[in-house]
């Protein structure tokens, strides 16, 4: 019964947003399809931290591109999870690359508390030129290594704003939480997750590891 009510949401609130997702990626050139089943996907994807929660999980307007600067696959898709009856959505980058085999690494935009916590504790930094990242980019606790942390990587994801970045093995996933990405920027975005995996597996102008 649930699964026709989120066909039944899925068919009536999100047909605009699929026909904008495909005509664009008609446009561009860009492989495309309406929908994509959750529970055939990689089951090391399943860990990671938006996939986790409960509920009724699909992919729509999905775009799968081949990467320039490195071996592997891109997908742009909007993820949907339903519970009680309530949809969120968010517009989900997700990398496949070989040769990233990088450790578990969240980087995520801090919260007010976490922003408020840091004028009262001074938390150890492990890192010399990391510090006025930390004030705004929360790196969690299990984080077992840096080596994806380059400032290079830094700087170019303090430009945008809310944005996530989770990585284990060789998969990589950017997002806003609770957030679709506006299709006029999902190429900026494309090309976006291409330079950050790029600059994490190849550059080491900055390695301090």
């Amino acid at each position: 019964m649930l699964d026709e009510l989120v066909k039944v949401f899925d068919d009536f609130t999100k047909k605009s947003r699929i026909q904008e997702l495909e005509t664009f990626s008609r446009e561009h050139g860009i492989p495309f399809k309406r929908k994509m089943s959750y529970e055939k996907r990689p089951t090391k994807l399943k860990g990671f931290k938006p996939f986790i929660k409960k509920g009724t999980k699909r992919m729509i307007g999905v775009m799968e591109v081949t990467p320039t600067q490195f071996e592997g696959e891109i997908k742009f898709y909007d993820f949907l999870r339903t519970r009680d009856l309530e949809t969120k959505s968010q517009s989900t980058i997700e990398v496949y690359c070989k040769e990233l085999d990088s450790p578990y690494c969240m980087v995520s935009p801090k919260s007010a508390f976490k922003k408020m916590k840091n004028i009262f504790v001074t938390e150890e930094m492990e890192l010399p030129f990391i510090s006025e990242f930390q004030n705004k980019y929360y790196i969690s606790e299990d984080t077992e290594d840096t080596f994806i942390l380059r400032p290079s990587v830094m700087e170019l994801m303090a430009d945008y704003k809310g944005l996530t970045l989770e990585a284990k093995g060789d998969y990589l996933l950017l997002y806003y939480k609770n957030k679709e990405i506006k299709v006029h920027q999902v190429l900026e975005h494309l090309k976006l997750v291409e330079e950050l995996v790029a600059l994490i597996c190849y550059d080491d102008s900055e390695d301090y590891v």
